[in-house]
């Protein structure tokens, strides 16, 4: 439910967060219209409050300001002081050029000193 593409929730969240007019309502509505009912419900007192069915039992989430959360990258000047950074993982894991989505543009190899 999570992970699935194309509707998996995460999914879901990554799509609407594109859209420059989304909002959580929005965002609730897609949710309700492409997850399944044994995993996904919204009570009916609260218009941006969901429940999802774990395996460990039903999670109540409110899905106020999801959308910006989501939308929050990091700043230009973070990304340059992480890619000179003196630990190899570091500066490798943020060496690559990203898409306006955030993934990577080619696979990351790291190549570790014996």
């Amino acid at each position: 439910m999570f992970l699935q593409k194309p509707l998996g929730m995460l999914a879901l969240l990554d799509e609407e967060s594109r859209f420059p007019k989304g909002t959580d309502t929005t965002l609730l509505n897609k949710f309700n219209n492409n997850l399944a009912p044994q995993y996904f419900s919204t009570p009916r007192q609260s218009s941006l409050v969901f429940k999802v069915q774990h395996y460990a039992g039903n999670v109540i989430y409110d899905a106020r300001r999801f959308l910006q959360k989501n939308r929050d990258t990091l700043a230009a000047d973070v990304i340059v002081l992480l890619r000179g950074s003196a630990r190899l993982l570091v500066r490798s894991l943020f060496q690559n050029p990203l898409t306006k989505t955030g993934r990577s543009v080619n696979r990351i190899q790291i190549n570790f000193p014996n």
